[in-house]
């Protein structure tokens, strides 16, 4: 009987000390796991990355059929959505342009593998509506330049000034909207 207590008080000793290891694994992976960080974004190579794609779209227009709706209820003067699909079939590229009274907004949207990857929107605000003045001067311009990596806004410049990164969510989500309702269209 005596060699039987042995080796249960050799288990139980051996079973202690794997549960201690275990806990120790256990809290250190824990810990360390609070350290690792995912890699930081390059946003400066998906900028340009961007920019080439940019530059492939609009001189790929010429050559890529071209889709065109009416607009009437996107402003008081009416608007149009233009979408421009490559040979392959696959949206490239969306111009959604809407007129109304008191100025005019133009909105582009680039794409790749089905994947928003650049938005530039220009407003015009006019000095008098439309009505007045069938000539428009033209009182304010802004425009935006939004770039996406993974539906994720990297950058916004506004007016070629820098957006906080703090900003990105809320406008990001708004755009997103304004993207998938056009696609819809």
């Amino acid at each position: 009987m005596k060699h039987v207590s042995e080796w249960y008080r050799l288990y139980r000793k051996l079973h202690f000390l794997y549960l201690l290891i275990l806990f120790s694994f256990c809290l250190s992976a824990k810990v360390f796991a609070g350290d690792i960080q995912s890699p930081p974004i390059d946003t400066g190579s998906i900028i340009k990355d961007i920019r080439r794609e940019y530059q492939v779209i609009n001189a790929g227009v010429p050559t890529f059929r071209k889709v065109q709706k009416e607009l009437p209820e996107a402003s008081s003067e009416g608007g149009a959505l233009y979408k421009f699909y490559d040979k392959g079939k696959a949206l490239r590229k969306m111009v959604c342009v809407s007129d109304g009274a008191i100025g005019k907004i133009r909105e582009e949207y680039y794409l790749r593998n089905d994947t928003l990857l650049f938005v530039y929107t220009k407003e015009e605000v006019y000095k008098e509506p439309i009505d007045v003045n069938s000539n428009p001067v033209i009182r304010e311009v802004t425009e935006n330049r939004y770039y996406f990596n993974n539906n994720s806004m990297v950058q916004w410049l506004k007016n070629k000034q820098m957006m906080k990164p703090a900003e990105f969510p809320k406008v990001a989500k708004e755009v997103l909207q304004l993207f998938k309702g056009h696609l819809k269209e």
